[in-house]
């Protein structure tokens, strides 16, 4: 079914210029299709998320075996390296894993969101027959685009939503930072410390000047935000223009 949906959405969008020839445009309501297409572009992140922190969480249990059974076998004999010497380079190794993964994982999702927003948007460009797109807003980056586009060019009022959209920004200033400065942020702006500290999973390091993503549940989290946030923009698209 989700397949279908899929499906049926891309061979929308794709359709330039068909929607103004002809009275069978899709309803409005026809967006509620796409609050299903997020769960099913999203709820298999979730498993890999869920699969790969096991697979992690087995390897460290490996790894502390090994270094425990090395130090008992090796206590009396001060000749025999430690085992810290012995297994340095898998610990390094595995700890570098788990960052990588935690970040790369971040960065997928924060792109689902925008790859779904942009076809949301098309979607509304057709379906109301508007000829300015997207791509045509000035904006820094593609989120205030899309913000921009919803409010100016569709009309659809987000005041009620102000605050969500303020924590999506924040998140993609994050994303920003891993992608282009590897987290490192020299002088952190107080709204987006303040953000990270009273987010789970996350923090800021002052002392090397870096976002550093601690755990998984900063990527659930954001694949919840992404589908709530996804959704709350729909149901005001679908009030507002039906």
């Amino acid at each position: 079914m989700c397949k279908n949906i899929i499906k049926q959405i891309k061979s929308i969008i794709n359709k330039r210029g068909s929607m103004s020839r002809t009275n069978n445009k899709p309803s409005v309501l026809w967006l509620q299709n796409f609050i299903e297409f997020t769960d099913f572009e999203i709820d298999p992140i979730v498993s890999f998320i869920n699969e790969t922190s096991h697979m992690i969480n087995e390897k460290q249990s490996e790894i502390d075996n090994k270094f425990q059974e090395w130090e008992r076998m090796h206590e009396n004999d001060p000749d025999m390296p430690s085992a810290f010497d012995v297994f340095e380079n898998e610990i390094f190794e595995h700890e570098r894993f788990s960052t990588i993964l935690l970040q790369s994982t971040f960065i997928t999702i924060y792109s689902k969101l925008e790859n779904t927003f942009f076809d949301i948007c098309e979607f509304c460009r057709k379906n109301f027959e508007h000829s300015i797109d997207v791509k045509d807003l000035a904006g820094r980056n593609y989120i205030q685009r899309f913000k921009k586009y919803l409010k100016l060019v569709i009309g659809i009022n987000l005041s009620s939503i102000e605050t969500d959209w303020n924590d999506i920004i924040k998140y993609q200033r994050i994303r920003n930072t891993f992608v282009h400065k590897g987290g490192e942020i020299k002088n952190i702006e107080s709204d987006l410390e303040t953000f990270i500290n009273n987010t789970d999973g996350i923090s800021y390091d002052l002392s090397t000047k870096k976002i550093v993503l601690e755990s998984i549940k900063f990527n659930i989290d954001f694949c919840n935000i992404v589908k709530q946030f996804i959704s709350i923009n729909i149901t005001e698209i679908i009030n507002q223009k039906s």
